[in-house]
């Protein structure tokens, strides 16, 4: 057996790709991705909300987390005031909540909608009526999450291959 010594040219660039990567590469094409992907959903969301409560549209946002790879869209509290028409105020989250899932005796039974952290409490619990659901957020989200899928990997590809190139030269 005889034995052939060889170079690679260029390992100074595959070292630095691979220090970038995780940053350039994983990080940064993702949240972008998921930055592109929610646009759609909020904007059904926002196409959703009953006109009669058009006012609470500024409460629908777009929040990435902090600490982790992930993106939040839909309503957030403290995000204004809503003000009805007998002059009462109240948070447009509290609203969409309301509108969204139900109150009193119309309250959402579904599991797969949305499940509630406390039970109806006795004083209420016979009360009848209240705000029916529309699950406005629940449909904005089935009909979008597609779209939002196809977005998010047109985006992830793209990005990280235009990383790619730009450090491979």
């Amino acid at each position: 057996m005889s034995g052939s010594n060889f170079t690679l040219d260029g390992t100074e660039n595959l070292k630095r790709i691979f220090q970038l990567y995780p940053e350039m590469g994983y990080r940064r094409p993702v949240n972008k991705g998921f930055s592109k992907a929610a646009q759609p959903v909020r904007r059904a969301i926002i196409a959703g909300i009953p006109s009669s409560l058009a006012p609470i549209r500024k409460a629908v946002k777009v929040k990435a987390a902090a600490k982790f790879m992930s993106l939040q869209v839909g309503f957030f509290a403290n995000q204004g005031v809503y003000i009805n028409r007998k002059g009462k105020k109240w948070d447009p989250f509290q609203l969409a909540y309301w509108f969204s899932y139900g109150t009193y005796s119309w309250r959402t039974s579904l599991a797969r909608l949305h499940v509630f952290a406390t039970p109806r409490k006795t004083r209420t619990s016979k009360w009848q009526g209240g705000v029916k659901p529309l699950f406005f957020v629940e449909r904005a989200w089935d009909q979008t999450k597609g779209t939002a899928q196809k977005i998010f990997e047109q985006t992830v590809d793209e990005e990280t291959m235009k990383f790619l190139t730009s450090e491979a030269k």
